[in-house]
């Protein structure tokens, strides 16, 4: 599009006010430029060595002022180094503070784009899921003595008889008893060879005479001279436990069958150290009695040989027990019922 001849003639005019302006601002920048890059003398007598190294000790990072650097309006630098004091133009630091300005306003809108670019592109935040709580505290590792067998006072003793107590319990913990159930060490329970399972005794401690009620639900002791095993809870309470032996009054109340009459009968012979000497014995124990069953089996002690005579019974049992003399171990009467 063409301008007036009126409008150009302005144009110039103006383009060449602001050349002048320009050009008035830029002459005291050169000859400032010029006095800046004259070198500075130092003052006659001036030795900077002398200075740096007397003084960078105790004064290292200060600027230290001297004679000379008061004649000449100037500091001393601690290395030796003099310098003018000369201060800026204006005009030069109006160009800074602009520079400063513009990088400034970069900065915070760069800042600024980020924040917007980041509340843009911030990933929503996880689903929170309820944790289940933790399942409350079993008692199952911590059992309880279990409670005595309930008995009249006035009940009389059926049967009695005297002899070493002895107890059993972290070996035997948590194992099929002989009546079928779990032996727990700590319920008030105990082991005899020829006393009826689930028959109710009272035991007494002949010397202190605590006394406790119990239930049996195994065999044993097989061990020759004791007459009953008790379990850690009762050799607890008739003070067994520690001593680990004790003589005891031995009182059935209760049985589910007659003490004398009946009953399944074996004989066990045992413990054996060794395997091979087990089975040999049951070998040959089969040989001499083809009619009775020979079984070998493990134990928490070592290996058991068990004879159970024709019809388990009773008085077969003892003929066998009677002839039968092992080096190691035992031979023992027992009632399987």
């Amino acid at each position: 599009m063409q301008l007036p001849g009126g409008l150009k003639s302005a144009g110039r005019v103006k383009r060449a006010g602001l050349s002048a302006r320009l050009k008035s601002c830029a002459d005291p920048l050169l000859s400032k430029k010029r006095v800046l890059q004259q070198p500075i003398k130092p003052a006659p007598g001036f030795d900077g060595d002398t200075i740096r190294h007397s003084h960078i000790s105790q004064n290292e990072g200060n600027e230290i002022p001297h004679p000379a650097a008061q004649q000449k309006g100037g500091i001393v630098h601690p290395l030796g180094r003099l310098t003018a004091n000369v201060s800026h133009p204006p005009v030069v630091t109006a160009r800074f503070s602009f520079l400063a300005c513009i990088a400034t306003a970069l900065v915070v809108l760069s800042g600024c784009h980020n924040k917007n670019w980041s509340a843009k592109h911030v990933p929503p935040p996880p689903t929170i899921t309820q944790v289940p709580a933790a399942p409350p505290e079993t008692t199952a590792s911590v059992t309880k003595p279990a409670s005595e067998p309930t008995v009249s006072p006035k009940v009389k003793a059926i049967y009695v008889e005297t002899g070493l107590a002895s107890w059993y319990g972290p070996q035997y913990h948590n194992h099929k008893g002989s009546n079928g159930e779990i032996y727990n060490q700590q319920a008030m329970t105990a082991a005899h060879r020829t006393i009826p399972l689930n028959s109710v005794v009272r035991v007494t401690n002949e010397t202190t005479k605590h006394q406790v009620v119990v239930r049996i639900t195994d065999r044993g002791p097989f061990v020759e001279d004791r007459i009953i095993d008790l379990s850690l809870a009762a050799a607890k309470a008739v003070d067994v436990w520690q001593p680990g032996t004790a003589m005891v009054r031995v009182e059935v109340l209760s049985s589910p069958v007659p003490l004398n009459q009946g009953g399944r009968w074996c004989v066990q012979i045992g413990a054996f150290q060794s395997e091979p000497e087990a089975r040999k014995l049951a070998e040959k124990l089969q040989d001499k009695y083809q009619t009775a069953k020979v079984v070998q089996f493990s134990g928490p002690t070592g290996e058991w040989v068990r004879i159970r005579p024709e019809g388990d019974d009773k008085q077969k049992a003892l003929e066998v027990a009677a002839k039968t003399h092992v080096k190691e171990g035992g031979v023992f009467l027992v009632r399987l019922d």
